[in-house]
């Protein structure tokens, strides 16, 4: 069992989860670029080849994206509780749509699945969390928010050891987020001011602000759970709310019959830097780890997984169809007009130039029109 108390642990996890998926996660930048840089559709090759000459992109890719994303966006992708049978069954699943109606409702969920659903189609890689908020900034109340997240390929690294298309089978995720230098030491004074390593080959952009990226661990806690059966044949997990309610049912002659032990888990959240760990580990609410990938053409190959976005196998003759266009743009429509030699008797032009400017219009006409015997 890995000890998530050690920071020299987590960091070599995180690390291996890197390290796992990092071809997978170049492609998705390259597929990102690609699609949503200025000159992305060029490879470096041709541009190094051609830095004195017309590069045109005539992009053909984000067509196909765009067309799939509006086909996603007029689909209702709304979650829907279905009763397996039985009337008290029918009244529970209602209860439970309403309430995930209303968390999507508050979370603009729409917008969450459209977001994550772009970067899914684009690139293959993309999603969004589940977390706990105040219902409002005055309220003592929270309640679940759906939120998606932007730059899933940089920030979000799941156990390199899980293989299920919605990592649920996953002890831990990491979380990364990149705070300006004034806001970590505002959050941290004590930290360790280390950022946490990228698995980045290069960077896309030159000028970005200064920060320190941090990391957030949530990961599975393996725990004991005592489980009671009572002599009417219900069950109950044996916690301070069964405490509560044992005496009543002692009274109503319900005893206790059988207990054993169970094991679970919990769900536990931990920030931490590159050197050390910058809260103390909170239990969550979470039965599940919260944050939900989602992959494009997803597949597992010699326990690996792979994934890729709809414009991957269309790169390499957009790149092409780019350098032909642009060599036929550059010869036909920049190049000089062709200078065409012709002698004077076929150009028609009279060798005595003022005495022609002299002609009256008729004459110059006539000129023109009249038959050269000599052509």
């Amino acid at each position: 069992m890995l000890d998530y108390k050690d920071i020299k642990v987590v960091n070599e996890q995180l690390k291996q989860s890197q390290d796992a998926d990092h071809d997978n996660r170049e492609m998705v930048r390259e597929e990102r670029n690609f699609l949503y840089v200025k000159g992305g559709q060029w490879d470096d090759f041709m541009q190094n080849q051609s830095d004195s000459k017309y590069r045109g992109t005539f992009d053909k890719c984000n067509v196909i994206v765009n067309g799939i994303v509006g086909e996603m966006d007029a689909a209702d992708f709304d979650i829907r509780i279905r009763p397996s049978g039985g009337d008290a069954s029918k009244e529970l699943a209602k209860t439970y749509d309403g309430l995930i109606r209303n968390i999507e409702t508050m979370s603009n969920a729409n917008r969450v699945y459209a977001s994550a659903g772009r970067d899914m189609v684009a690139t293959g890689l993309g999603g969004w969390e589940v977390k706990m908020d105040w219902v409002n900034a005055d309220s003592f109340d929270q309640d679940f928010v759906i939120e998606w997240i932007p730059d899933f390929v940089n920030r979000v690294w799941f156990d390199a050891a899980a293989i299920k298309q919605d990592m649920s089978d996953a002890r831990h995720v990491f979380s990364l987020d990149n705070l300006s230098v004034d806001e970590y030491e505002e959050m941290f004074p004590e930290g360790s001011r280390q950022s946490i390593g990228s698995d980045k080959a290069y960077d896309t952009f030159e000028n970005k602000p200064d920060f320190i990226t941090v990391g957030r661990i949530i990961y599975r806690q393996e725990i004991t759970k005592k489980l009671v059966q009572m002599s009417d044949g219900s069950v109950y997990e044996r916690d301070e709310e069964f405490e509560t309610i044992v005496d009543d049912l002692q009274e109503q002659g319900i005893t206790i019959e059988r207990e054993r032990d169970k094991k679970s888990y919990k769900i536990v959240s931990r920030l931490f830097d590159g050197g050390a760990f910058l809260t103390d580990p909170q239990d969550t609410v979470f039965k599940d780890i919260p944050i939900i990938p989602t992959y494009g053409n997803f597949n597992v190959a010699d326990g690996k997984i792979i994934y890729k976005g709809a414009i991957r196998d269309l790169m390499d003759a957009q790149r092409a169809y780019n350098t032909f266009r642009s060599a036929e743009t550059e010869n036909v429509a920049l190049s000089p007009p062709d200078v065409m030699m012709v002698s004077r008797i076929q150009a028609k032009v009279p060798a005595d130039k003022d005495a022609f400017e002299n002609m009256s219009v008729s004459a110059q006409r006539a000129y023109f029109y009249t038959p050269d015997p000599q052509a």
